[in-house]
């Protein structure tokens, strides 16, 4: 929850909401699981939000659904943890490589083992610094020259871009699915609501 100009009540107002709901629904959270992390500049002013009565524990990230959020909103946690799941991907080129594999079968294996991990971290690697990206860059230039193809082979021949493209190409197709799926929250006419006729609603 972002903490901004708002009722300083909102945030408790949501936890029993979804307690509530909960409830309603025969269900029953586990209030030791549930953590609060709020992004405020102005930290004295934390409301002291419960469930069931009991104060939830504030932290400065959370990782949900293998997505890093934190209290900065940066993408370095988000990129630590990609680096770890990538890392090994080199070494694994090198071997198929020496073992006779064919270029496109490498190609493939980048694809499935790199960009699909960045893939998922697009939404956070949106808004990543610009040494983040130039990380990403060179880590791309090193794979492709184990594989042994040129940025432009790999654009002409592949449809590989830049990280950068791939990153944003892959964020503009998901709110694009998002917003043509009449089944998704955010298919909807847009109504600009001022912030005085707002209202919390679950």
């Amino acid at each position: 929850y972002v903490l901004g100009k708002c009722d300083v009540g909102l945030p408790q107002a949501i936890a029993k909401g979804v307690e509530d709901w909960c409830t309603a629904n025969k269900m029953r959270l586990n209030e030791g699981k549930c953590k609060v992390l709020l992004i405020n500049e102005n930290k004295d002013s934390s409301p002291l939000i419960t469930l069931s009565n009991k104060p939830l524990e504030v932290v400065s990230s959370y990782k949900y659904l293998g997505i890093e959020i934190n209290t900065e909103l940066n993408s370095t946690e988000q990129w630590h943890r990609t680096q770890k799941r990538i890392g090994p991907v080199p070494y694994l080129l090198k071997q198929l490589k020496l073992n006779g594999f064919r270029e496109e079968i490498l190609v493939s294996v980048y694809r499935s083992h790199v960009l699909s991990h960045i893939g998922y971290g697009s939404p956070i690697f949106i808004s990543a610094t610009a040494a983040i990206h130039d990380e990403m860059e060179r880590a791309q230039s090193r794979a492709f020259n184990i594989i042994g193809i040129s940025e432009e082979v790999a654009r002409e021949k592949y449809s590989i871009g830049t990280v950068k493209q791939f990153i944003e190409h892959t964020c503009v197709n998901t709110i694009k699915r998002m917003l043509t799926n009449p089944d998704h929250k955010l298919a909807f006419d847009p109504v600009r609501e001022t912030r005085g006729a707002f209202r919390f609603r679950l």
